[in-house]
């Protein structure tokens, strides 16, 4: 699981969780910047480094989806394997005030 805290200063902080069922552990929290990109958030270190980018849809309950950008789809001749690589993953975020 992967967290993301934005701050109004254009950082976030950026923490996860791994492990097994029973046997999670939560990493260090590491700092990175966060900028809008049409209808995308990028989080990235230094000026050429993206760590992720997101597709951000507003819901009208309120709630904002995440959704896995893939700007470039992969080709590959195993089609299981490109169906795992160009998969979209969806988070879906409550508001908090």
């Amino acid at each position: 699981m992967r967290n993301y805290t934005l701050r109004d200063d254009g950082f976030a902080i950026y923490n996860y969780i791994e492990g097994s069922t029973g046997n999670c552990l939560p990493s260090e929290p590491r700092l990175s910047l966060w900028k809008i990109v049409d209808n995308r958030i990028q989080f990235y270190i230094g000026k050429d480094t993206i760590i992720e980018e997101v597709m951000v849809s507003f819901n009208k309950d309120d709630t904002m989806t995440f959704s896995s950008y893939i700007p470039t789809p992969v080709k590959d001749k195993d089609p299981k394997l490109e169906k795992v690589l160009n998969m979209i993953h969806y988070d879906v975020l409550e508001k908090q005030y």
